[in-house]
């Protein structure tokens, strides 16, 4: 089970767990498990269009569903670490399917998403002047998680709104 606090770590209060730089959540650990038994069987019982299918089907699901629990965390700088970390397990679990283009593409665009809670507050606004907002997610969206990171103020996210609306219209 995800804890509320796994993303929000601080120096006072370690994770309830033992985390190593790169080493992703109990749960997502148990989740890449569950995923990685339904990637075999699909590899394994479809082939063809039916394959392609089921895949891009799955990896919509996948995408939409961290999206919304990624919504759902603040996030500190150590938290940030953690989350990319489980974002690349989940990926390993799909590089299995064989997946368009487009699936990839929105995955890399979860990566763009992780990179604006891992860098520092000094990289920020460099990154989003030189950064376009990936599809499928909109200057909004990179807004929305943006307000999720622990260590911003209301003036320093007030700054770099400006920056986004600038960059992506």
């Amino acid at each position: 089970e995800q804890h509320r606090k796994d993303f929000k770590l601080t120096s006072k209060k370690p994770p309830p767990y033992h985390v190593a730089v790169g080493q992703c959540t109990p749960a997502c650990e148990k989740f890449h498990q569950v995923l990685s038994g339904y990637v075999r069987e699909i590899n394994v019982c479809l082939d063809g269009e039916n394959h392609l299918r089921f895949a891009e089907l799955l990896s919509g699901l996948l995408f939409e569903g961290l999206c919304a629990h990624f919504r759902g965390y603040k996030v500190s700088e150590g938290g940030a670490v953690i989350l990319r970390a489980d974002l690349s397990r989940h990926m390993e679990a799909l590089d299995g399917l064989g997946l368009s283009g487009s699936a990839t593409a929105r995955f890399r665009s979860l990566k763009f998403i992780s990179t604006l809670f891992l860098l520092a507050k000094p990289g920020l606004s460099d990154f989003l002047r030189h950064t376009a907002v990936p599809a499928p997610f909109t200057a909004a969206h990179a807004l929305a998680y943006l307000k999720l990171r622990v260590d911003l103020s209301e003036k320093e996210l007030h700054s770099l709104t400006v920056i986004v609306q600038l960059r992506n219209p």
